[in-house]
């Protein structure tokens, strides 16, 4: 086996050190776009079930009032309470 002079081990650290760089670059890459994926996903369901439960509650809401309206308070009664 050869013995390597400093400069070359130098030169030899270099390449690794930039072979090492370059896999955590990567592995750093894989599990940012796999995070990125949950939290994108998580972010989703989170807006779809606020929009479900508030779209629902509005609507729930508006047909409660135009049902009691209907049963309590008759047509007629309306238009009266208006001229007084």
């Amino acid at each position: 086996m050869k013995r390597l002079s400093l400069s070359e081990l130098k030169v030899k650290q270099a390449e690794l050190n930039k072979k090492i760089e370059e896999a955590e670059d990567r592995e750093k890459n894989l599990i940012g776009d796999y995070m990125q994926k949950i939290t994108g996903e998580c972010e989703l369901e989170g807006i779809k079930k606020w929009i479900k439960e508030h779209t629902y509650d509005k609507n729930e809401a508006v047909e409660n009032i135009e049902h009691d309206v209907k049963l309590h308070v008759p047509l007629n009664a309306q238009s009266n309470s208006a001229l007084v």
